[in-house]
């Protein structure tokens, strides 16, 4: 986050929002930051790591971040970021082939060999 503001602002609450997905390791509370002070032009990071979920198809999910803050009078400053982000399905290919006599006719009964492979 980024003080785009033209003072200092103060008691910065920052809440980031994962739509449902899981962290890896630790509690909620990291989603939750709080800055005593950010000075005009200063910028702030935390991560948070989270886990990719187990799917059967490609999945977007929208992350936002909600902060207040407060100026030197003591007004109130709200603002929201957000980034959507598409969670896709790892792709495994798999090979098919089947082998059979060379020559069939209507009255034969054949066996059929499929190999499916990876």
């Amino acid at each position: 986050m980024k003080n785009n503001g033209h003072a200092v602002a103060r008691n910065v609450d920052v809440r980031f929002n994962i739509d449902g997905l899981k962290l890896r390791g630790g509690t909620t509370d990291q989603l939750h930051q709080i800055y005593m002070e950010l000075k005009k032009g200063e910028s702030k990071t935390f991560e948070v790591v989270l886990l990719v979920p187990d799917l059967l198809d490609q999945k977007s999910y929208d992350l936002t971040v909600d902060t207040k803050s407060f100026d030197v009078k003591n007004l109130e400053y709200k603002s929201t970021g957000n980034a959507s982000i598409i969670v896709a399905i790892k792709q495994d290919y798999f090979t098919v082939s089947k082998g059979i006599k060379n020559r069939i006719y209507l009255k034969d009964t054949v066996m059929v060999r499929l190999t499916i492979g990876k």
